[in-house]
């Protein structure tokens, strides 16, 4: 899997659509760009890395992080299509789950003793429920999620510092009201019901999640959305085929998993390593400040058809980097050993530089041959005399 495989599969997962050209789409009928701020955003293809022209479009590079800045817009922009997309998802599979548990024929069906648990905690859930649920569910529109991931920098637990930790929070456990649910008005049975469910289910997903990866704050949400996602296929594998929820692709792990390798395929572009943290205030309370100093940062763009940048080897062999045409008085780091040349480069240098070699000898008998030194303009001195004897 290459980078734009990755990127492409970790949209996907969470619904967005990727065209050829790398443009990231909504999952609308009209198919809108996803924007940050007022760019839309694509991935970081050939086409793109060329043009090296980010004033009208967003690129999405997310492990380009920089672990001493604050979250992106790129990573502001992830976060919130996992939220939305777990939000959705475990929307659909809480109405399954209580379109189970109100049809006598559909619980027949269930045949996993550990499914059957998470029924009973609701029992005699009626139809109500299911309309209660979509009551519930018309709050999120206003800005809500099913789940809410706080990160912050530099925190201490149990003596160890730690670069990021995650904090989740499920809004609908945690409100204790009991006629209405993240303000939605039901019965005193279906907000006890719907809430027992959520404990019930998001039981096993842990809470807290704690990096000191070279990419922190992607690495938390990245913990964070697997352990979700995870979860929910494996709640929906509990229910078999009673269940109409669809799973949520896993292959954007692949990617994850050799972010090492990967990281290295792109610079750093604009928008994704970071925003500056200016204080220690705003910095220990996980508070990022607006400015991006990668915003007017140009990048090198990409030359070659081939998966591996010329920046980025993978090989002894792919470490000569290409020759490139300089200017007179170009910087000494463009010069190369004659080691480093390919057989015509190589017969070529070092031919002109016997030439110049014979010429230099040519020109030494000359200066001696007239009591001249080859390396000084002084007349040279008889073997033996001090220049006080003259």
């Amino acid at each position: 899997m290459n980078i734009i495989e990755s990127y492409t599969a970790l949209i996907e997962s969470n619904g967005g659509i990727v065209t050829e050209a790398g443009a990231v789409l909504k999952p609308t009928k009209k198919q809108d760009p996803f924007l940050i701020g007022d760019k839309p955003v694509v991935l970081p293809t050939k086409y793109y890395l060329d043009r090296n022209d980010w004033d009208d479009v967003h690129p999405f590079h997310p492990y380009c992080e920089d672990v001493l800045l604050g979250q992106s817009p790129t990573f502001h922009f992830l976060t919130d299509i996992i939220r939305c997309n777990l939000t959705l998802k475990y929307s659909a599979l809480i109405k399954d789950i209580l379109t189970i548990a109100t049809t006598k024929e559909l619980q027949s069906r269930v045949a996993n003793p550990e499914a059957n648990k998470l029924l009973t905690v609701f029992p005699d859930a009626k139809a109500t429920a299911i309309a209660n649920w979509n009551k519930v569910y018309a709050t999120f529109a206003k800005g809500g999620h099913f789940s809410d991931i706080f990160i912050g920098r530099n925190n201490t637990i149990d003596k160890k510092l730690y670069f990021r930790v995650g904090r989740v929070k499920f809004p609908i456990i945690e409100d204790d009201n009991d006629s209405t649910l993240l303000g939605a008005s039901l019965t005193k049975k279906d907000t006890t019901g719907i809430r027992n469910i959520v404990t019930k289910l998001m039981k096993p997903v842990p809470t807290e999640y704690r990096s000191n990866h070279d990419l922190p704050y992607l690495d938390v949400l990245m913990q964070y959305y697997k352990a979700m996602a995870e979860h929910f296929n494996a709640t929906i594998a509990l229910f078999g085929d009673v269940i109409t929820t669809k799973p949520i692709p896993m292959e954007w792990l692949e990617g994850w998993e050799d972010v090492a390798r990967l990281r290295k395929r792109i610079p750093k572009l604009p928008g994704n390593a970071g925003v500056r943290i200016e204080t220690a205030d705003i910095r220990n309370s996980g508070v990022e400040a607006d400015e991006d100093i990668y915003e007017n940062i140009k990048v090198r763009p990409v030359k070659d058809t081939s998966e591996r940048p010329p920046f980025v080897p993978d090989s002894p062999a792919d470490r000569t980097p290409p020759r490139r045409e300089a200017p007179k008085g170009r910087s000494i780091l463009d010069v190369r050993s004659p080691r480093e040349m390919d057989e015509p480069e190589r017969t070529s240098v070092l031919g002109r530089l016997g030439d110049r070699h014979d010429r230099r000898e040519v020109r030494g008998r000359d200066t001696r041959d007239r009591g001249y030194s080859p390396r000084s303009s002084t007349p040279a001195r008889r073997r033996g005399r001090s220049i006080l004897d003259t």
